[in-house]
């Protein structure tokens, strides 16, 4: 099996970083660079933020492992249309051209359900105690994060309102 070329000034896991892996980071800052530049001329997708943010702080050592974790994302679009209908929005003419306009009672509602932007932190702890016992602490959402769905631009009108609250865990680890 061949091997790739450790010469490179970069450090990445156990080896050298290969190929793939330069191609995916670079792939992912142009990305992230053009979604800055032209975010909001791109294509728009249900379910994904126009902007998002992702950052981790670690640190590590014998002893201790740390880890604070950011995730923020713009608001985004999460269903299109609301409801789609048997006739489009507004009156319709009823029969066989005649001037009488009637309502539907199932009509396309042009328009988008949206979620708001969140920010949320996470964080954990471990420590080793000995070399056979560790503990753990980590806590979710610890910005108390809520869910804010709505519709119509503009009118908004919520769709979902709430939160999982925050989230504390502990625990210990023995190994034999």
């Amino acid at each position: 099996m061949a091997r790739y070329p450790t010469g490179s000034s970069y450090s990445f896991g156990p080896g050298g970083m290969t190929p793939a892996v330069k191609i995916l980071i670079i792939t992912n800052v142009v990305l992230f660079l053009l979604n800055l530049i032209v975010g909001d001329v791109m294509t728009l997708r249900l379910g994904v933020s126009p902007q998002a943010l992702n950052a981790t702080l670690f640190y590590e050592d014998k002893t201790i492992r740390a880890r604070v974790t950011v995730a923020q994302r713009k608001g985004y679009s999460t269903t299109y249309p609301i409801a789609a209908g048997s006739c489009g929005p507004g009156l319709t003419t009823a029969g066989a051209g005649t001037t009488e306009s009637v309502g539907c009672d199932s009509p396309l509602i042009n328009d988008f359900v949206f979620s708001k932007g969140t920010t949320n932190v996470d964080a954990s702890l471990n420590i080793n105690l000995t070399r056979n016992v560790s503990i753990t602490f980590e806590g979710l959402n610890l910005t108390n994060q809520l869910t804010n769905r709505y519709a119509y631009d503009g009118q908004e009108a919520t769709t979902l309102y709430g939160s999982s609250g925050r989230v504390y865990r502990a625990g210990a680890r023995v190994t034999f």
